[in-house]
């Protein structure tokens, strides 16, 4: 984040806002051959004549025997004067001078300190820039640019460890203002960390991107890395798919196929002929997938015979896994409050395993069904009570915004 101000300008603020030569209190005496030039000096960079400005200032200086008072405004007109002629590094060595003298006035540091960080930018020093931002930063300032200015300083530099310190410091700021974290720092922070192979740290930056900035390619991130972490179980594989699905991130027909291939796995080919529909609809379709329709199709009025008749002895079961899948079947089929119904029942009698998956289903199946409190509430208990994955898809879940 470059400050874009004109050379120019910037000198022009830094002059007018110290004290005019005439003005400065002088413990010492300032002699004619010194305040002549000077005055000359200040009025040249009024006009934006930089070379000028520096060459009455150098007037200045070959007085022999300057005293203190005279050193000290000679720096502050050599360093804006030098600034505007182009001679960068001097200048920046001029306003770190002033900067370190007890003779500055403390209501002047503030335009000095932005004076020397545009100067240590123009000069194209990024060491020089990491060095004002922490001097600035160990004054007390606390704007989010800095941050910023210092994570570019320090990748021009190529410290990743730098740039994650300083982006991870200005989400901290923004967690702790209530302010919402920008989009481009954020990627920048994933970027660095993803080369550091700081992978733990990526995915929170991620989540963060998600929450923030929800984006489907940032979703399909996210999820494709819980999908392929060790020890992630298969079975969860479709539940994760379900949560890409509603947040847009089924990005290609690859996505498509697999999702429904894991729902006629699942024995839901209502649920696979939702996402093939979908997908076609999106330019995905292939020849095979007319053949796939017709026979999930046929397989999803199969079913529908099948559960008007299965319903009692599901309810008689002692185990009650097999009415929780009739009333997940019954809901893809859009039969929203029986399967609903079926499903709370199960998960009141009792299912024997995987019963933190069976919530985590029935929350998301209330979630589609507009009852977003509810799928919430679940959601959070299972992100606080639950273990593994389960715990992680309804973290994951609570981030998502509802659709508009």
């Amino acid at each position: 984040m470059r400050l874009r101000v004109s050379a120019r300008l910037f000198a022009l603020g830094w002059l007018l806002g110290a004290s005019a030569l005439s003005a400065q209190p002088a413990p010492e005496p300032l002699r004619p051959e010194v305040a002549k030039p000077l005055q000359a000096a200040q009025e040249a960079i009024r006009a934006g004549q930089g070379a000028q400005a520096l060459a009455r200032v150098r007037e200045a200086e070959a007085v022999p025997q300057p005293n203190a008072q005279e050193r000290y405004l000679i720096l502050r007109l050599r360093a804006p004067a030098a600034a505007l002629a182009g001679e960068h590094g001097q200048a920046v060595a001029d306003f770190e001078a002033v900067l370190a003298s007890d003779r500055l006035p403390a209501a002047e540091r503030p335009a000095l300190w932005q004076a020397l960080l545009q100067t240590a930018q123009r000069a194209n020093d990024p060491a020089a820039v990491v060095r004002v931002v922490r001097a600035q930063q160990a004054e007390g300032a606390r704007e989010p640019r800095l941050w910023l200015v210092l994570a570019q300083a320090q990748a021009t530099l190529k410290n990743d460890a730098g740039v994650v310190q300083a982006l991870q410091s200005l989400v901290a700021d923004d967690e702790a203002a209530g302010r919402p974290g920008a989009e481009a720092p954020l990627k920048l922070l994933a970027a660095t960390q993803l080369r550091q192979g700081d992978e733990a740290g990526y995915q929170v930056t991620l989540e963060r991107l998600v929450r923030l900035h929800p984006q489907p390619a940032y979703w399909a991130d996210r999820l494709a890395r819980l999908r392929a972490a060790p020890g992630f179980p298969p079975r969860l594989q479709l539940d994760s798919w379900r949560l890409a699905r509603q947040a847009n991130a089924l990005l290609d027909a690859d996505d498509m196929h697999d999702m429904v291939r894991l729902a006629v796995q699942a024995g839901l080919p209502a649920e696979a002929l939702a996402v093939l529909d979908e997908g076609v609809a999106r330019g995905w379709g292939t020849p095979a997938d007319k053949a796939q329709r017709a026979a999930l199709q046929k397989a999803v009025a199969d079913d529908r015979s099948q559960l008007s008749s299965g319903e009692a002895a599901a309810r008689q079961a002692p185990d009650s896994a097999a009415l929780f899948g009739q009333g997940l079947a019954l809901f893809t089929m859009g039969q929203t409050d029986p399967g609903l119904q079926r499903m709370s029942d199960a998960l009141a009698r009792g299912i024997a395993r995987q019963t933190d998956e069976a919530r985590l289903r029935l929350a998301v199946a209330r979630w589609q069904a507009g009852q977003r409190e509810a799928a919430q509430a679940e959601w959070r208990a299972l992100a606080a009570g639950a273990t593994g994955a389960v715990a992680t898809l309804a973290r994951l879940w609570l981030l998502l915004r509802p659709p508009s």
